[in-house]
């Protein structure tokens, strides 16, 4: 999957000259970057519609740039705040109608993702979850926020879960990607998300088959099993799993299971739509336990297993590199 990239346009020789002095450098030369991209726009004219153009491209590619680099977010976001605070205060207050430098930026890379979440890249999901500015929270929110319907939002929650094992071995931030996969926090809320994948995963309609309906098997599949993994020990991930079994059993989610099964039943008739709730019900209870390899062998080439378990794809190929990591570790 592309990533988001800043791309080339009439900042180009402003912007550009910059970003390329980062690579390889130091922390400490992150911050002289910072510092010289801070001064770079506060020195551009801003009074004519043109230089304003000009100015507002400068603040999306520098946005565009820390989605595309994510690993040193939090000391440029440091030092952005800092010297907009120096600047507030010198000047005795902001202008009207503009923000601090680091805010243009921060709401210029989240409308940015937003727009173009399905170019984001499971590791920079990753390197945003491991920062703890706010302009990784935002810009996360914005992802989730980006695709307008069940299919896109399972999509991004595939990707979003894919970044998430990229950080198996680091714990506070595993952790943290874990509890956004389950819905455990106000960045990937529990609505619409999951009452869209209770819907599918109980009463397929037409759909046994398709690519979201396995996207959905898969990321189910693997964020059950991953608790089994000694991955996960914290008070905070064990509350989500259990929030997670609270919300579907709550009247509002069983009263949209139930207006689905009428929809289904309607077009593929009760015995149908009551054999494959049946057999969604024995996938869900099968995936919220232990699986040993024994049994997943027995069971890999039935339906829905097969697709649960398929082994050409990507998000399942990434978990069982990460389960051979970690029992190499023991």
């Amino acid at each position: 999957m592309n990533s988001i990239e800043a791309q080339p346009d009439r900042t180009e020789e402003l912007v550009d000259r910059m970003f390329g002095a980062m690579f390889g450098d130091p922390k400490e030369k992150k911050a002289i970057w910072a510092n010289q991209v801070f001064e770079e726009y506060t020195n551009l004219p801003k009074g004519k519609s043109a230089e304003r153009r000009k100015a507002r491209d400068f603040i999306l590619q520098t946005g565009r740039f820390l989605l595309a680099n994510p690993q040193e977010i939090d000391i440029i976001v440091s030092v952005w705040e800092s010297r907009d605070a120096k600047e507030e205060n010198h000047d005795g207050q902001k202008e009207q109608n503009t923000g601090s430098f680091y805010d243009l930026v921060k709401q210029e890379a989240s409308r940015d993702i937003r727009q173009n979440w399905e170019k984001v890249a499971p590791e920079q999901l990753a390197q945003l979850v491991k920062s703890d500015s706010d302009f990784a929270k935002k810009a996360l929110t914005s992802y989730f926020k980006g695709p307008n319907s069940r299919n896109q939002r399972i999509d991004a929650h595939y990707n979003f879960v894919s970044g998430v094992l990229d950080l198996a071995g680091e714990d506070d931030a595993f952790k943290e990607g874990m509890r956004i996969a389950l819905h455990g926090t106000d960045i990937l809320p529990k609505k619409p998300s999951m009452i869209e994948q209770s819907i599918l995963l109980s009463f397929p309609n037409k759909e046994e088959e398709s690519p979201v309906f396995k996207k959905a098997l898969v990321v189910n599949y693997i964020i059950n099993q991953l608790r089994f993994m000694g991955l996960v020990g914290s008070d905070d991930i064990q509350k989500a799993y259990k929030a997670r079994r609270n919300f579907i059993q709550t009247y509002e989610v069983k009263e949209e299971l139930r207006k689905q099964q009428v929809r289904v039943a309607k077009a593929i008739g009760e015995d149908r739509t009551r054999e494959l709730n049946n057999a969604m019900i024995n996938f869900s209870n099968i995936i919220v336990r232990p699986l040993t390899e024994e049994r997943r062998q027995s069971i890999k080439n039935i339906w829905p297993y097969n697709l649960a378990f398929d082994e050409n794809d990507p998000l399942n190929q990434k978990f069982q590199r990460v389960q051979l990591q970690l029992a190499s570790s023991v």
